[in-house]
């Protein structure tokens, strides 16, 4: 490594310019390609913070996924996602299918009450009733949850 270094920094000296691939593979009987695969490796590296365009846009910014969500996004809707199947285990499993697949929970697209009743082989109607009954259960949950909170 040290006579590549000392090979580029004398040819640069004596010709006042970067030597050619075929000249740098000749003064150290390496082939061409050895010596460009070297030269590739040995590049410098550009940190992510380091200024890459007239306007001071920094690599980080030209590469950052706009599609994708923040971390503290990622952790809140992670968070969202607990809470709601920790509400959901105190449904009964048909009610708390019934929530997941009307509002599209579980990576499934929300379907309509009709939708739901067909795959359960029930009415619109009854969807529609064991949905407003899931809903009534959590409710009260959740005032016996802030209930008991006040009581501690």
């Amino acid at each position: 490594m040290d006579a590549v270094i000392g090979s580029v920094a004398c040819d640069r000296a004596s010709q006042g310019r970067a030597p050619q691939a075929q000249e740098r593979s000749a003064a150290l009987g390496w082939t061409p390609e050895e010596v460009e695969n070297l030269l590739i490796t040995v590049q410098p590296l550009a940190q992510l913070q380091q200024p890459i365009t007239d306007d001071g846009d920094a690599l980080q910014d030209v590469l950052a996924d706009t599609q994708a969500l923040r971390p503290d996004e990622l952790v809140a809707e992670e968070q969202m996602r607990r809470g709601v199947e920790e509400c959901l285990v105190h449904l009964t499993e048909r009610k708390a299918l019934i929530v997941r697949l009307r509002y599209g929970l579980d990576a499934h697209e929300p379907h309509s009450l009709e939708e739901i009743g067909d795959l359960l082989g029930v009415s619109r109607e009854r969807v529609r009733q064991l949905e407003k009954q899931a809903f009534a259960k959590l409710r009260r949950l959740r005032q016996s949850t802030v209930r008991a909170e006040l009581v501690q």
